[in-house]
Parts: C-alpha cells; sequence; structure tokens
C-alpha cells in the first residue's frame, strides 16, 4: 500500500524523513570526482546511506509515524512489482534505477539533504531498536540490503547454505 502526502509528486508520497546520521560511499567520491556518467547532470543532491527521523507521514501509513527513528533503503522500490515480490527490489519495474542521491527515474533528494522524499514508506523504511546510536547503522540501506539483495535471492532454497562475504574498497582493509 502507498502513503500519501501533499504536495503530490510523481509516485504517492509516503513523507518526509531528516536525515541523522549519513554517510558516501564510493559512488558518491566518483560523482564528485567527475567518474561518472551522472557527473555532467550536475549540481544534484548526492547521499544515498543515512538513518534518520520520520517528520511527516501519509494518512495511508501504517508502519511508520512520525517521530520514528529508521534506516533508509539507498533505491526507491514500490514492494508490490513481480521483481520486489522475488527480493530483488534494486530492479523494481516501477522506479528501476531510482535512488537517493542521483537524478535517475526522479527527484527524491539525497540523504546530505535536509529532508528527503521517502515513497513507500512502509516499504522502504526500517525502523531502528530504540537506542541505537544512528551513527551506527548510516550505511544499513546501503551495504548491508545490497549485500542482502545480493546474496538471498541466491541462497534461497539451499538447505543450510554457508556464505562469506568479503570486501573493501579504496584501499582500505
Amino acid at each position: 500500500m502507498d502513503c500519501a502526502l501533499v504536495p503530490p509528486g510523481p509516485v504517492r508520497e509516503a513523507g518526509h524523513h531528516r536525515p541523522l546520521a549519513a554517510t558516501t560511499c564510493d559512488l558518491d567520491h566518483h560523482v564528485i570526482d567527475d567518474k561518472t556518467p551522472f557527473s555532467g547532470f550536475g549540481p544534484f543532491p548526492i547521499g544515498h546511506e543515512c538513518v534518520g527521523t520520520v517528520v511527516e507521514a501519509g494518512p495511508d501509513c501504517t508502519d511508520v509515524a512520525v517521530g520514528d527513528v529508521v534506516g533508509v533503503a539507498w533505491h526507491i522500490a514500490c514492494g508490490t512489482c513481480a521483481q520486489c515480490e522475488l527480493g530483488h527490489t534494486a530492479r523494481c519495474l516501477r522506479h528501476g534505477d531510482a535512488q537517493y542521491g542521483l537524478p535517475v527515474n526522479g527527484a527524491w533528494g539525497g540523504t546530505f539533504d535536509e529532508l528527503i522524499r521517502v515513497p513507500y514508506a512502509d516499504f522502504n523504511l526500517a525502523k531502528l531498536p530504540a537506542g541505537v546510536d544512528p551513527v551506527h547503522p548510516a550505511s544499513i540501506g546501503d551495504n548491508l540490503a545490497l549485500g542482502w539483495e545480493t546474496v538471498m535471492p541466491t541462497v534461497a532454497g539451499i538447505t543450510d547454505p554457508k556464505i562469506a562475504v568479503f570486501g573493501c574498497t579504496r584501499g582500505r582493509t
């Protein structure tokens, strides 16, 4: 179910979210360094990894409310199309490659903005447990979500899967 908010946007809005803690990923650095096809479309808001507070929620929202501290998925997904239902939310058929911090399939804002627009909030936001410092899971919407979306559909149905995920970026260990 979509959550609605006025003023209307290209999809029924869920509400607005105020980032509390945001972090960068390598893509942000590449955009700034003019190393991506998106770089030439600037200036535009950057950032797609954050934890924040819901500051406005539409009347159809049932899972999130004003004041909730939430992790935000890095991409925009409807939660109901065939790809979303398979767990491939980064391949949402309604919103394609739309995400925060890049001018692709919509203007949602970047996670370094004062506010970002979050469609389908009940699907795209994850409430954090009370007492969790927002700084610690700031990259939850990208690293954890992308890892989950990459690994879990592949191992679904395998009895007792053994998984190890390794990686580092930009020369860090």
